[in-house]
């Protein structure tokens, strides 16, 4: 008899939206920060596809989480706070099913992501915290 597999739990695209809401009061870089999604349905067509691949991502939780980041940083869906509110919507991911990120949010990385030389396997290993921060860039 196999032991049954807990679901995942996976955000919605309105609980992306609602961090970057809560990311943009708890995380000011700039006054000019301003919550909202860039383009309307645009904006939140690239929400929607950054969960619905996280979904159909076959790997573990922390590859899911990598391409949750992912998605969001390259999509850019909100007119401000991309980066901070992908980190803070990989975590919460992480966390809502009894997984943690190992490293704190680190622009380096965040930078590898957006050229593109941190791939989804990098950037899952630096969030299981394996690895050295910023490996892989020149």
């Amino acid at each position: 008899m196999h032991a049954a597999v807990p679901d995942i739990l996976y955000p919605t695209p309105e609980e992306v939206i609602e961090t970057n809401r809560r990311v943009l009061q708890q995380i000011r870089v700039r006054r000019a920060d301003r919550h909202g999604v860039l383009m309307g349905k645009v904006g939140r067509e690239k929400i929607r596809r950054a969960v619905d691949d996280t979904e159909s991502e076959a790997g573990d939780i922390y590859d899911k989480a990598a391409v949750l980041f992912i998605g969001i940083v390259k999509g850019h869906p909100f007119e401000s706070g991309n980066r901070r509110t992908a980190y803070a919507a990989a975590v919460d991911f992480l966390e809502s099913n009894g997984h943690r990120a190992a490293n704190t949010y680190d622009i380096e990385v965040i930078k590898g992501i957006r050229s593109g030389t941190h791939k989804k396997a990098e950037v899952a290993s630096w969030l299981k915290g394996h690895g050295e921060q910023g490996e892989g860039q020149d």
